[in-house]
């Protein structure tokens, strides 16, 4: 009888070769066999053997790949974490946690937003708002720790917005050495168009080897987002996701908890408690030492900001990335005082 059609593994039929087929078509259903299989598995190039048992192949299917915890490279895409304050004009200042705004004049404000409607995922938002004037290379970036990581895959950003119809909205990827020095970009690249709706888009792009490793804690690469120029319109951004592959999952949603925690690495504000000091050690009349520790081992030795104090004048000493020393002078007495506020800021 003729050859079966040869394609995947679905196509074979068992009871071929019948013992009456001639035997001159015994290699071309060895051929068959051998395409088949090849065409099945064609993902399968690494030539590695396959380790784990059919039970734990098959239990794969019932994993909702959109729940996969660390998938999202970016830090606050949720926007729920503000240590710094709500609203941001200032060139170079720190918004939502992570995320820090490039504008060359004022008119380019970052603010928390709570939008209406749905599609939001009740969260909060970035809400941008551009005047006249703002610069093509006006953007909110976010910097990705160890940019050893972004190299030789594909990668899909994705997130929510409300961008007025007809405005755009650009992206860029940039990766830097340890000293900061930009290694490549991607050039700026439109990633989506708004339509006065809320809408969620997605952008793949690729990136190559690097060649050399970089020391991971202060390299980084650079996720940079260009709102529309020349228009006094604003939107709203929130829900932002940057993993790898070519596919655009749900949203990543962690635990307020462990997103805080990721976002402490960088910077800690510590405003509104109070941590006490005691009174002076024997010789030490008018001086108080207390030492504070971070709720998080932090990226690196922080810069200490913003240290207020009651009972004296404060200074710091002793820090590293798990605390710091403050002394306290001018204490009068045998009075105690307390620590009420600073900022530890590690950011890249």
């Amino acid at each position: 009888m003729p050859l079966e059609s040869f394609g995947y593994i679905k196509d074979l039929v068992v009871t071929n070769p019948l013992g009456t087929d001639p035997k001159s078509q015994g290699d071309d259903h060895i051929r068959g066999v051998k395409l088949t299989l090849a065409q099945q598995f064609s993902g399968f190039t690494e030539g590695v053997p396959i380790t784990v048992p059919e039970s734990q192949i098959n239990a794969l299917a019932n994993v909702d790949l959109s729940v996969v915890s660390g998938r999202n490279k970016l830090i606050n895409g949720d926007m729920r974490t503000w240590q710094r304050g709500t609203s941001f004009s200032a060139n170079n200042a720190y918004t939502a946690d992570r995320w820090q705004l490039f504008n060359s004049v004022a008119l380019f404000n970052v603010l928390k937003n709570t939008p209406a409607g749905s599609g939001w995922g009740g969260l909060p938002a970035m809400g941008i708002t551009v005047g006249t004037g703002v610069s093509p290379g006006d953007n909110v970036q976010q910097k990705l720790e160890n940019v050893n990581q972004f190299q030789e895959k594909s990668y899909t950003l994705s997130f929510t917005h409300d961008a007025p119809a007809g405005k755009n909205i650009y992206f860029a990827f940039r990766r830097h050495d340890a000293s900061g020095t930009q290694i490549d970009s991607t050039g700026q690249l439109l990633i989506a168009t708004g339509d006065g709706t809320i809408k969620r888009d997605s952008y793949t792009f690729t990136l190559n080897a690097l060649g050399v490793v970089y020391a991971e804690n202060t390299s980084y690469g650079t996720v940079m987002i260009y709102p529309h120029v020349d228009s006094t319109e604003g939107f709203n951004i929130n829900q932002i996701q940057l993993e790898e592959g070519d596919q655009a999952t749900e949203f990543e949603l962690r635990h307020i908890q462990q997103e805080l925690a990721l976002c402490q690495r960088y910077t800690h504000v510590y405003s509104g408690n109070y941590i006490g000091f005691h009174p002076p050690e024997t010789g030490q009349a008018g001086t108080r030492n207390v030492n504070i520790e971070f709720p998080v081992t932090m990226r690196a030795a922080p810069t200490i900001s913003g240290l207020v104090v009651s009972g004296g004048a404060g200074s710091t000493t002793n820090i590293d990335t798990t605390k710091f020393r403050g002394v306290i002078t001018g204490v009068a007495g045998a009075g105690n005082g307390s620590v009420t506020a600073f900022t530890a800021d590690a950011e890249l």
